[in-house]
């Protein structure tokens, strides 16, 4: 999948994003990148950090490191899946083992990317989430205005229902006289 800077722009714009990363360098220069596509970034150095962004924030993508102090990703993965937030994950790490993998599979994260961090990459995941949250949020869109509409239409078969139960009424008592 080719994906252009501006492909993720347009995807990515109003979206809030969070990054933990410990290492400051990594983290700036990333933070720097991310800026350009997310009018809402928030740059942590620990997982806690984050954590406490997303349970405060509409985070709708996180993008984290595995090997953090004070609290790693997979710790950070774990306590989002504890609450009612549903933020794309994508995973950075320098690990490459299978049981690694296989638990940040089970926890549900959506990407992967490893360090040392390819740029190209790093935008087609990131334009791959945005999508997708895109895609989540016009459907709860349209999920509520059927709603909307479908209360509409019930409150408009009420009110035909009683008018029809009271010409009926009426036409009862007209029957009744002749």
């Amino acid at each position: 999948m080719n994906v252009s800077a501006k492909d993720l722009k347009a995807e990515s714009i109003d979206l809030c994003i969070v990054y933990a990363e410990d290492e400051d360098e990594l983290r700036q220069s990333v933070t720097s990148i991310l800026k350009r596509f997310f009018n809402n970034v928030h740059s942590v150095d620990n997982g806690q950090k984050a954590f406490e962004v997303v349970k405060k924030e509409n985070v709708d993508i996180v993008l984290t490191d595995l090997n953090m102090p004070i609290m790693g990703g997979m710790e950070l993965i774990q306590s989002i899946g504890k609450i009612e937030k549903n933020p794309k994950l994508i995973v950075m790490t320098a690990f490459n083992d299978t049981r690694t993998l296989e638990k940040l599979i089970n926890l549900q994260v959506d990407h992967f990317t490893s360090k040392p961090l390819n740029k190209e990459q790093l935008i087609t995941l990131l334009y791959k989430s945005a999508v997708s949250v895109n895609e989540r949020k016009l459907l709860g869109q349209y999920e509520q205005d059927l709603d909307n509409e479908n209360n509409e239409l019930r409150r408009k078969n009420d009110m035909l229902t009683q008018k029809l139960n009271q010409l009926a009424a009426t036409n009862n008592q007209v029957v009744e006289l002749e």
